[in-house]
Parts: C-alpha cells; structure tokens; sequence
C-alpha cells in the first residue's frame, strides 16, 4: 500500500489529492492512509498535509520505488521485485526466494540492512535511505569457470553507469570494489550453489552495495580513510532508482555475453592494480609482496613475486602498495 501511496503523490506531484481519492486507489480507510502519511513525513518526505485539501508532495523525494525502477529498465530483465523497509541482509533473503525456485530477474532491494556483508563476512555499513543494497537472482546457463565472471562483468557495468552519467572516474580494486578518489563507494558480492559434478551453476545470488548519499562524517571511524560515497565525493543530484535501473540495464548486456569475455579489455581499463606493485592477502597463508603485471581473460591477476617467479591469483584478496 506505501508503494502506491507514495506513486500516487509523485504523479501529482506539487498538487493536492484528497484522502479519500488516496483511500479509494490504496483500497484502505483515510484513518490508514492518515498513519501512512505520518510515517512518510517522519521518514522524510516532503509531505504538506490539509484538513480540506488533503495532501501533497512537495518536491521528489530520492524513495526507492518499484515503479520508478520498472519504468526505466529497457528490457524484460527483472522478472520480480521485492523492495523491503529493512531486512538483516538482501543476499540472504534472495537465497530464500532461489531455493523456492524464484526465477532469473528476481531482485531484492531494501532501505537498510541490519547484517550487510561482504567477502569473508565483514560487516558493510547500510545506514536506512543512504545508500543502494539490492540483490539479483541469476541462473546462469553457463559453466562454473564462466560464472566466476559475474562478478568482474558486475564491476565493469556499475563503471559504466557512473561514468557516463555522472562523468566520475570510478576504478576497480580486484576482485570486487569500486572506488571512487582510491576509496570504496561500492561492494560486489557474488554467491552460487553448483553442481559440480556436472560443472553446472543451479543459482548465482549477485549482491551490490553502493554508497550514495552518506556525508563523509557519517561513516564509522574505522571507514572514514578507506570508505566514501557518491555525494561526498561529488555532491550531484543522485537518484537511486536511475541508478539501479541503469546498473541492471548495463549489468544485463554483459551477462548476456558473459562467455564471449568481450567485457575484460574494459575491466583493465578501469582496473587500479595492473602494472601496480600490491600486497597479496592469501585466504591460507602469509600475505607477501608482488607485482601485477596482467590481468587475463579470466580475470585473475598475473603477478609476478619478489623471488624472480610468476603465478595466476584467482583467490584472496590484495592491497595496493605505494
């Protein structure tokens, strides 16, 4: 009911519509369309209120919303949609709906995350209405090897989006962080379930968080050297339902190619470890020093180590060294 609350104010934007006009499209009483106004105007819309006109919005309010989402998708990509006020995390609850045998195109959008995550469960920071947290349901009908790739296909298409949008200069920091002025604006985590005797993928959980609106101050202690957002690095007009239909329209013509591989000479370009020297932080073992001296068609670094000898990373994690 929210959602088409909030729809019909936006489509009257700036104009008065009555309670009971708003009852009769929500299908609920003017008391309940009375809370819901409050409960809007205390999450922060812009929502004048009359005891004879009734009530209206007053300038668009950056909302997530299902509508402003569809209608700027250019292909049937998303098959559903479950836009949520708070869940503990969108990664999980899309897992929910996979093992329910949810189709490809099932997205899972929310507000705020209470157990936001990343690679090797660090917790991501997911303050309520600040940032994008959304996961998509694929069933790739490809190979295990070439379902690695969603993730760097992931990457190169958040890049695009934000560079040719917002004319920002975004970089990859292998394997799955966008950074924006060497700080993250954004977190990919890929999840699967596989067959793996029949090399087959069942489901691919692809979650993104993205940091839109946060004032630098607003990020922990701990994030202020390492984290950044969208507005604190350029203070434009972002709005986040273009972005995530922007992101699925860019991550869909990737995906669709994804064994062609004809992304990768654009995730080089935008990569900031290639001929960088790097700290290697191995998922088992002691982190040592290297050199990266390509990146293949796999994605995985081609580096080079202090003892003269030269090797593929496809796993762990690296740190640029200055």
């Amino acid at each position: 009911m929210t959602e088409r609350l909030i729809r019909t104010l936006e489509i009257h934007l700036g104009k008065w519509v009555s309670g009971e006009t708003m009852a009769k499209q929500c299908g609920c009483s003017r008391t309940c369309i009375s809370r819901q106004i409050q409960k809007l105007r205390l999450e922060g819309y812009p929502i004048e209120a009359s005891t004879r006109k009734g009530y209206r919005l007053l300038r668009y309010w950056d909302a997530l919303s299902i509508h402003h989402i569809e209608k700027n998708l250019k292909a049937q990509t998303i098959t559903q949609i479950h836009l949520l006020d708070q869940t503990d995390s969108t990664n999980r609850q899309c897992k929910i709906f996979a093992r329910q045998k949810a189709p490809e195109g099932t997205l899972v959008l929310t507000e705020a995350q209470t157990s936001g995550s990343g690679r090797r469960e660090r917790s991501f920071f997911s303050p309520a209405h600040k940032g994008i947290y959304m996961s998509l349901l694929l069933r790739p009908a490809c190979t295990v090897q070439d379902a690695t790739l969603i993730t760097s296909a992931a990457a190169v298409a958040l890049c695009h989006v934000l560079r040719q949008n917002y004319n920002l200069q975004p970089s990859i920091k292998w394997v799955n962080d966008v950074l924006l002025q060497g700080k993250k604006i954004a977190g990919i985590l890929t999840e699967a379930e596989l067959e793996m005797e029949a090399n087959h993928v069942s489901y691919v959980i692809l979650g993104l968080g993205l940091n839109v609106h946060e004032k630098q101050e607003e990020f922990p202690e701990a994030l202020q050297s390492i984290a950044t957002s969208l507005t604190a690095v350029a203070p434009l007009a972002y709005d986040r339902n273009f972005l995530i239909s922007s992101f699925i329209n860019e991550f869909f013509d990737l995906y669709r190619g994804l064994g062609k591989r004809s992304f990768m000479p654009q995730y080089r370009h935008y990569s900031c470890c290639l001929d960088r020297k790097i700290q290697v932080f191995p998922f088992y073992g002691t982190p040592y020093p290297a050199y990266v001296k390509g990146i293949n068609d796999q994605a995985e670094l081609m580096i080079g180590k202090e003892d003269g000898s030269s090797c593929l990373l496809n796993s762990g994690e690296v740190s640029i060294r200055c």
